[in-house]
């Protein structure tokens, strides 16, 4: 699949689970070499997520990035 270079500017978070536990923590996964394409048609098969992952939130810019981490920080 050829890349378009309007997307690749914008960086796109993932927050997800490892685990379905009440007290699993959540962690934050961001790129800013890859398209939101990518990531759906690899159904997030991709380093630092595992496959059994609980995806919560997926946003695509910098701030919603920035609320996103704040969000998640402590938790």
């Amino acid at each position: 699949m050829a890349r378009s270079r309007e997307g690749l500017g914008l960086p796109i978070a993932v927050a997800f689970q490892t685990s379905n536990r009440s007290n699993a923590k959540t962690k934050v996964k961001i790129w800013k070499n890859k398209e939101i394409d990518e990531l759906i048609n690899a159904n997030f098969d991709v380093p630092g997520i595992p496959k059994s992952a609980i995806i919560k939130e997926i946003v695509i810019g910098n701030e919603l990035t920035q609320k996103l981490m704040e969000k998640y920080k402590d938790k």
